[in-house]
């Protein structure tokens, strides 16, 4: 398995249980019996599953938490699906249109933003200098005057 989360010791203890998610099917819930790393990849061994052939409908499939069990996050960092549909505004208060896709990048995270009538998308960093503010509440990310002024006008 190759990990998706800034949290994986946390996450994949033993005992510790999550959402087994794959295209097409149902979730399972398992509870995890051992984990090892190997290389950037984790190898997990669900209990009940002790054999390569009861573990195979697994593969090519996402381990998850539930949302309630997520770890808290520090203030002004968000989990990628919490910006999902999101609306985009420019400093100057223009909609861009809505966050369809966060792509978690090395050097960081960057939203793909498209208008409600449009094919094209824009992609925008997602860092401080760009984004002045977050409110997941009322749905809106702010971008800074300096991308509004630079990239956009």
């Amino acid at each position: 398995m190759t990990c998706l989360t800034d949290f994986a010791a946390e996450r994949f203890q033993p005992g510790s249980v999550c959402m087994v998610l794959k295209e097409d099917n149902p979730v399972f819930s398992e509870t995890i019996a051992e984990c090892k790393v190997q290389g950037n990849d984790f190898l997990i061994r669900f209990e009940g599953r002790e054999s390569v052939e009861s573990a195979e409908e697994f593969r090519n499939s996402y381990v998850c938490v539930e949302f309630g069990d997520r770890l808290s996050l520090d203030k002004g960092d968000f989990y990628p699906d919490q910006l999902m549909g999101l609306e985009v505004y420019t400093f100057a208060g223009t909609s861009l249109g809505h966050v369809i896709h966060v792509d978690e990048i090395p050097a960081n995270p960057v939203i793909e933003v498209r208008a409600e009538k449009s094919s094209e998308s824009i992609l925008i960093p997602f860092v401080k200098a760009l984004v002045k503010g977050v409110d997941v509440q009322r749905g809106k990310i702010e971008l800074a005057e300096e991308f509004s002024l630079n990239v956009i006008e």
